[in-house]
């Protein structure tokens, strides 16, 4: 471990019950991060990540805040090619590049991924700059010529149309039109006769209760008298008359056809739906928590038996085309494991995880 960072690791107490020796060998088989230690500092709380892993890529962005202040940190890796091993690492060390962005977002730091492409503007605006020549040309060094304008100014009220027989008509301007919409209106006030009454707005209706359209309260009955049932009675049907010359025929007065029943809507339940994105999240949450945390107990690369065993339960690739109770089933299943070999075991198919 280098001077640097031992300095930097002193800004942290260090527990008496870890030795040094036990601290040097964690850091020696991992790499210390320094904006952990800038969280803990500045009390930088991380609410939330939204994780998004395809067959190509893994997407996640980090949501944290610092005091009143909220910021994001995003990252995202190429998943194409990777298996087992370095396809779980891939994902780990997105997200801690996406906290780490997020960490040096709210402290402003400007923090830079060494994977990230930088275009030098200047370069790219020298590209396209058109080449100048090295031999400049002529210079004309005559006194700038001012023309000065001979001909008179016209107005618009000088401007006067000419009508086919000869009549000059003036062009109509904006206040003479104003004029006219002015003396138009007051011919339409004029004209409403006094006798109308004033126009009212309708009564509103009485308010429906929550059931329906057709829950109106019946009028009551008086006492001692039953309630006679409506008697309906049948359309009379008019045979249709000849048409003769001169006479229109009338139309033919039919019994209208009765309603087609409505046919009842089949709703699936909720748990056979597509998960929303939401939902999806969870999930892969989840999945990135059991190959992060529990699966690295049971042997090296039983954190590859993952994704794998989702194909085959799942019989496809696009996972999030596999509907709500496909997930709950499965992953239930898996976090049910008592222990971490139960785990690969149940990963494996069935037969024991010896590790790769």
């Amino acid at each position: 471990m280098s001077k640097e960072v031992k300095d930097f690791t002193n800004l942290l107490p260090v527990p008496q019950d870890i030795q040094q020796s036990q601290f040097l060998q964690i850091a020696d088989g991992m790499e210390i991060d320094p904006t952990a230690l800038l969280r803990r500092l500045h009390d930088i709380n991380i609410t939330d990540l939204d994780v998004t892993i395809d067959e190509s890529k893994v997407v996640i962005i980090a949501f944290g805040s610092m005091g009143s202040r909220n910021e994001t940190g995003a990252a995202a890796e190429m998943l194409t090619g990777l298996v087992g091993y370095d396809w779980a690492n891939a994902i780990k060390r997105c997200e801690t590049v996406a906290k780490r962005r997020l960490t040096t977002n709210l402290l402003g730091y400007g923090y830079k991924h060494t994977l990230e492409e930088t275009v030098n503007s200047a370069a790219a605006f020298a590209a396209t700059e058109p080449a100048v020549p090295e031999t400049p040309g002529p210079v004309n060094n005559a006194p700038a010529t001012v023309l000065v304008a001979n001909h008179p100014i016209i107005e618009l009220k000088d401007i006067v149309m000419t009508m086919p027989n000869g009549s000059s008509v003036p062009v109509v301007t904006e206040a003479v039109l104003t004029a006219i919409h002015k003396e138009g209106q007051q011919l339409d006030v004029q004209a409403i006769p006094q006798t109308e009454a004033p126009i009212t707005t309708l009564p509103p209706a009485p308010p429906k209760s929550q059931g329906g359209f057709f829950d109106e309260e019946p009028l009551p009955t008086p006492p001692g008298q039953a309630v006679q049932p409506e008697q309906v009675k049948a359309a009379e049907v008019i045979p249709p008359q000849p048409a003769t010359l001169g006479t229109p025929a009338a139309p033919a007065v039919g019994v209208a056809p009765e309603p087609v029943p409505v046919q009842d809507i089949k709703i699936e339940p909720q748990t056979g739906n597509i998960p929303t994105q939401v939902q999806y999240r969870g999930y892969t949450t989840r999945c990135t928590k059991l190959v992060r945390d529990v699966l690295p107990k049971a042997g090296k690369g039983a954190d590859a038996l993952l994704q794998p065993y989702l194909r085959r339960v799942f019989g496809t690739t696009e996972f999030q085309k596999v509907n709500v109770l496909a997930w709950e089933e499965a992953l239930a299943a898996l976090e049910a494991a008592p222990t971490a070999k139960d785990l690969a075991i149940i990963l494996n198919g069935g037969k024991p995880f010896t590790g790769k």
